[in-house]
């Protein structure tokens, strides 16, 4: 009597950092949104969420937020409104970035985004169930304008709350996204901070010109 042949194990798919650093790897110089969308079709809108707040975490040039943050305006709402597929305006998926700028750019953020992977797991469902899912996407829809705003050093707290949103809904794990509330709260109170900071600034200088007696146009 044979013995049943042993079970066929299916590959496992990739995960998130393999696919972030086979796309710095392979394919020609240029690396387009389009291509990266490909990439991450089949795992939603959150994937591509957490990939353009990778982006505004790096060394960006002043102002360089206001374009890469452009994309996650469009993605959120669509997270918001439980959308599966992401979709961008053509001019955004056209835009190309030399391969080898990326792939230095995300070098020392795979191995981060590989070790977050393997901490993650299924867990607190209902914080990424249909009602979270869509508090997650409004509020990263107004986090996305914080970065499309010249805020100086304005992108990194709200990048890292929507990278913790993401990653969160992309691994269906609730601590992550509890994560991503704590973090926004933190957001909220830097932001808040920045604008008094701003605000006390521009009163005294009014108060100098008043002083002076220069006319105030």
């Amino acid at each position: 009597m044979t013995s049943p042949p042993p079970p066929v194990r299916l590959p496992e798919a990739d995960r998130f950092s393999d696919i972030l650093s086979r796309l710095g790897r392979e394919g020609g110089p240029e690396l387009s949104v389009g291509e990266g969308m490909a990439a991450f079709g089949e795992r939603g809108v959150a994937a591509m969420m957490l990939l353009f707040a990778l982006i505004n975490m790096l060394p960006l040039p002043p102002g360089g937020t206001t374009i890469t943050g452009f994309p996650l305006l469009f993605l959120s709402v669509e997270l918001a409104i439980g959308r599966q597929t992401h979709w961008l305006p053509r001019r955004l998926r056209e835009a190309r970035v030399k391969r080898e700028t990326f792939r230095k750019g995300f070098g020392w953020l795979v191995p981060i985004v590989r070790f977050a992977e393997n901490l993650t797991r299924p867990r607190l469902l209902w914080l990424t169930g249909w009602f979270g899912q869509g508090l997650i996407g409004l509020t990263c829809f107004l986090l996305s304008i914080v970065l499309v705003l010249p805020i100086p050093l304005g992108n990194i707290a709200p990048a890292v709350t929507i990278g913790l949103f993401s990653l969160g809904m992309m691994q269906r794990d609730g601590i992550v996204v509890v994560l991503g509330w704590v973090s926004t709260a933190i957001s909220v109170g830097l932001l808040a901070f920045a604008w008094k900071v701003v605000w006390g600034a521009i009163r005294h200088v009014v108060e100098q010109v008043t002083t002076w007696g220069l006319p105030i146009p």
